[in-house]
């Protein structure tokens, strides 16, 4: 088996899960629960000194190339979708907070 996604939180771990399974790539998640182990709270944050404790999926060795391919556009789509999202924050000098006097 080989690693081909980590992140620091198990929501998108598990997003790709359902990608690969819809693809009928069968993946294993490790680390479930590796943030608890660290003390941290659920996600680990970005940046943490302990990469070793993010949620990985593991693909099988002949499905590495298809799943890297399906993994690569998630993480497209995910960039892409955060940069929309910044962008609209900041467009907007309310937004999150009470209206500005």
């Amino acid at each position: 088996m080989k690693k081909v996604f980590t992140a620091p939180s198990l929501i998108p771990c598990d997003i790709l899960r359902t990608l690969l399974e819809d693809a009928g790539i069968l993946c294993v998640l490790k680390n479930e629960g590796g943030s608890a182990m660290t003390g941290n709270s659920v996600p680990v944050p970005y940046g943490s000194e302990l990469p070793w404790a993010w949620p990985e999926v593991w693909v099988n060795d002949e499905d590495f190339a298809v799943a890297s391919e399906i993994a690569a556009d998630f993480q497209r789509a995910h960039a892409e979708t955060q940069k929309h999202e910044r962008a609209e924050t900041f467009d907007d000098p309310n937004a999150g907070g009470p209206p500005c006097r």
